[in-house]
């Protein structure tokens, strides 16, 4: 009975670690943090003519319809928000053609890999996929900021990236 109870217990303090471990790589896809990688992040140009009236959807918390539009613009995502997996690796392929780490990283984490450590229960995949992709690509800077509000953050990009792979 002990030994259960002290099973139970270590299985919770656990748990509740890895969620303040996730809790704070947050912070990661905060516009802020993105600007303490000092080389350009390799991201796709995402504000495009083609996807002008996705970016005038206003905002709004746990709302899919942004992504939604991109995905169903560039080719990749269905009107429910269901992604066509083939689609997205052929999107992929063409936005990193010129980044081939990055692509490999892309592939095996967001394409092939489990998305719910992007995002909570409740976010619809399409969120999920762009903070997979996001985290991909800040795990790829070459060269960080360390000062002020920058301090730690290339640390936590790569603790954070260890969690969710």
């Amino acid at each position: 009975m002990y030994r259960v109870l002290v099973f139970v217990v270590v299985l919770a303090v656990v748990s509740a670690d890895s969620d303040d471990d996730k809790k704070k790589c947050h912070r990661i896809g905060h516009p802020g943090t993105m600007r303490c990688c000092k080389s350009e992040l390799q991201l796709p140009k995402r504000e495009t003519a083609e996807l002008k009236e996705c970016f005038e959807i206003p905002p709004q918390p746990h709302s899919c319809e942004h992504d939604i539009c991109i995905g169903k613009k560039r080719g990749y995502a269905s009107d429910d928000g269901t992604v066509d997996k083939a689609a997205f690796e052929k999107t992929i392929s063409e936005d990193f053609s010129s980044m081939p780490s990055l692509l490999e990283a892309v592939k095996d984490n967001c394409l092939t890999g489990d998305l719910d450590a992007f995002g909570p229960p409740d976010a619809c995949e399409l969120v999920k996929l762009k903070h997979c992709l996001d985290m991909q690509a800040i795990n790829d800077c070459k060269e960080w900021d360390d000062n002020g509000p920058c301090a730690g953050i290339k640390d936590l990009v790569k603790e954070c990236a260890k969690l969710m792979s």
